[in-house]
């Protein structure tokens, strides 16, 4: 699914799986915004688009593994990712939601 790897010693550099992306988007359109009658979404990302939300994912996912590098000496710990969630404010918000995706976006 997801490829990590450390070049040089120094960087972390992140790659998705591009379909496997593509579905965790679809799976959280559809739980955002639920299904029209017939089962399919009410919305959809072009490829572009797709592709503009995997590379911030993988941006934001190098940038907290430097991070998390930063707070250890060798090994990453549960304990350090809730450091990093403490440090950063990270919280996960899921929740349904009838605004149209331009309007979460800019709220």
């Amino acid at each position: 699914m997801t490829k990590t790897k450390v070049k040089g010693g120094k960087r972390v550099v992140v790659k998705l799986n591009p379909m496997t992306f593509k579905r965790m988007i679809n799976d959280i359109i559809k739980k955002l915004y639920g299904t029209g009658s017939c089962g399919e979404l009410k919305y959809c990302f072009h490829d572009a688009g797709l592709n503009y939300l995997k590379e911030a994912a993988e941006s934001f996912l190098e940038n907290m593994w430097e991070q998390l590098r930063g707070m250890s000496d060798n090994e990453i710990t549960t304990e350090h990712i809730q450091r990093w969630k403490r440090d950063t404010g990270f919280k996960l918000r899921v929740q349904n939601n009838r605004l149209s995706l331009c309007a979460l976006f800019n709220k």
